[in-house]
């Protein structure tokens, strides 16, 4: 079980680096078949385009649960440390907050995309963004043990930024 959890914590991690890859790969596949070998692949703007999209959302997720995002430390710097506290938790309600908008409404996309399709792929628009609300619910998973954290004792999530 441990594992499982292991897994699904750091799936985004893996998967963006394994679509970074990819990304990297097909594009540089693309220049080579069309300008040296004058076979353009018609499907690989498509392809790269769907990867993309996946490893932006995904990395997002990441990047919120290693704190990578910006931020405002100067706003709570030299505060007392209630004050830091409250900018904490507001920041990480504002985080939870987005995140959630980003489930519900990317849910409202990919239900309006089921029908449409990547012309040159063939598969479904709504495959792509199904990784908006992905993100979404990662990153309020990867954010809750810091709201509680917060609400528990005297850490700021301002301080201690760029860990996993």
């Amino acid at each position: 079980m441990r594992r499982l959890g292991w897994l699904v914590w750091y799936l985004p991690d893996v998967l963006s680096g394994l679509l970074m890859v990819a990304v990297s790969l097909l594009l540089f596949a693309t220049v080579i078949f069309r300008y040296f070998l004058n076979i353009p692949l018609g499907w690989s703007e498509e392809g790269a385009r769907f990867l993309f999209i996946w490893l932006t959302f995904l990395g997002a997720a990441v990047c919120a649960r290693r704190k990578g995002h910006t931020g405002f430390a100067a706003l709570v710097a030299g505060r007392a440390a209630p004050t830091r506290r409250r900018f904490a938790l507001l920041a990480l309600g504002a985080i939870v907050l987005f995140s959630g908008l980003m489930i519900v409404q990317g849910w409202r996309v990919v239900e309006r995309t089921t029908v449409e399709q990547f012309v040159m792929l063939g598969v479904p628009l709504a495959w792509a963004y199904v990784s908006i609300p992905v993100c979404g619910a990662y990153t309020i998973a990867y954010m809750l043990p810091h709201v509680w954290a917060e609400l528990r004792g005297p850490g700021c999530w301002f301080e201690g930024g760029g860990h996993a």
